[in-house]
């Protein structure tokens, strides 16, 4: 497994559908910037202990697609919360697909 540097959105997103430990099942370490832990301070008044706020690596989870193009300009690694879900499938941790399937509402197959 490897580290990951998650975005607001993409801890937002998963935390409202009861999911964010997907990201400790699929990486050995979430990193998130201080910028991003002061903006999900209101949803995660605690973060979890395996997100870690650090400097930024080459792999990014981002939604939005400005931050997509402008992280592959640069030259990141750039995947999305839908990347991470599907990264789900082939782990032990496909058995919570059904919940996210339906408060999503996407159709694994």
């Amino acid at each position: 497994m490897a580290q990951v540097v998650a975005d607001s959105s993409s801890l937002i997103h998963l935390e409202k559908i009861g999911q964010l430990a997907l990201l400790e099942g699929l990486f050995e370490q979430v990193v998130i910037p201080q910028a991003v832990a002061d903006e999900v301070q209101r949803t995660l008044p605690e973060l979890p202990s395996w997100i870690h706020v650090h400097t930024l690596s080459r792999r990014v989870i981002l939604d939005d697609l400005m931050a997509r193009t402008f992280g592959r300009a640069l030259g990141l690694e750039v995947v999305g919360t839908g990347a991470v879900l599907y990264l789900m499938v082939d782990t032990d941790l496909n058995r919570s697909l059904v919940p996210v399937d339906h408060e999503m509402g996407i159709a694994f197959l």
